[in-house]
């Protein structure tokens, strides 16, 4: 995850054995697991599945990198704990969990000449093994257009804001928990994949450059896309012996996807889709262990 801190949370594990790639952007890109995608492929949070309206093919899932503290992919029969439609498998994103009695952070700067800009990204965690515990985690991106070696991806920058944090009140027998994270992010789409007929897609796919090439611009114009998504989570675990716990959570997500097409007159900052998906869940887990005598 440091080694990727300036990429997607997709291109962080196509380095797992068994997952590719769907890329149809420079940072709109979708893990692939045996397939499939999408809806098939759900990502959970912190015990939380992300509503993030990322069905489209161009619909990226909307997380930052740098706030996982451990991600794990699952495929198999061990999905079913936590979702019954994930055919191809699910990725599993926890938080940083520090039980010690410790303060510590970190600071990650990286850059690239290919967009002429770079990501950093800045965390601190306040462990405890009673008491308080608390993480707080901000990212900011920020790159201007793609090259490829003999023009300008006109229109292909991005930026990102991004902070997540979580604070938990532990004692021996309960812990209580919230957590909040807030994705942010604009994405430029670049202008030659823009068509408006079957013969501007011949010449698109057909040309050796793309039709139009701009100056190297930080600007991101139309068109765009701007997301933001907002998760809370409110979570109490009770243990109720030394080999049994209930734990219960409700979470509520917003979701709010704008996308920006090329229009003109007085709509050119009018979104030509604004999608607003808000969810609530509320969850109970009951677990119990034995041992067993071999």
């Amino acid at each position: 995850m440091e080694r990727n801190s300036s990429k997607t949370l997709a291109e962080a594990l196509k380095e797992v054995p068994g997952v590719s790639l769907l890329r149809t952007g420079t940072t709109i890109v979708k893990p692939v697991i045996n397939g499939l995608h999408s809806s098939r492929v759900p990502i959970f949070s912190n015990q939380v599945r992300l509503e993030d309206q990322q069905w489209g093919t161009e619909h990226a899932p909307n997380f930052d990198l740098n706030a996982a503290g451990k991600i794990s992919v699952v495929k198999g029969a061990s999905g079913l704990q936590y979702s019954g439609d994930a055919v191809g498998g699910m990725v599993i994103i926890e938080s940083t969990n520090v039980k010690q009695d410790t303060l510590f952070g970190r600071t990650i700067v990286s850059g690239s000449t290919n967009g002429r800009g770079g990501t950093i990204s800045s965390s601190i965690h306040k462990g405890n093994s009673e008491g308080w515990r608390w993480n707080a985690s901000t990212t900011l991106t920020y790159f201007g257009d793609r090259e490829a070696p003999n023009y300008i991806l006109s229109n292909s920058g991005n930026r990102e804001l991004n902070f997540s944090g979580d604070v938990s009140y532990v004692k021996e027998n309960y812990e209580l928990s919230a957590f909040y994270s807030l994705y942010n992010a604009t994405i430029g789409i670049l202008s030659a994949s823009h068509i408006g007929n079957v013969t501007d897609l011949y010449n698109s796919i057909n040309n050796q450059v793309p039709y139009r090439i701009d100056d190297f611009t930080y600007s991101i114009e139309q068109p765009r896309q701007a997301i933001q998504h907002h998760l809370f989570k409110l979570n109490y675990m009770q243990k109720l012996d030394e080999s049994s716990s209930i734990t219960t959570f409700y979470s509520l997500q917003f979701n709010n996807r704008n996308e920006f097409d090329i229009r003109r007159g007085g709509n050119i900052n009018k979104a030509a889709l604004d999608l607003q998906l808000t969810t609530h869940s509320l969850q109970s887990d009951y677990k119990k262990s034995w041992n067993v005598l071999v």
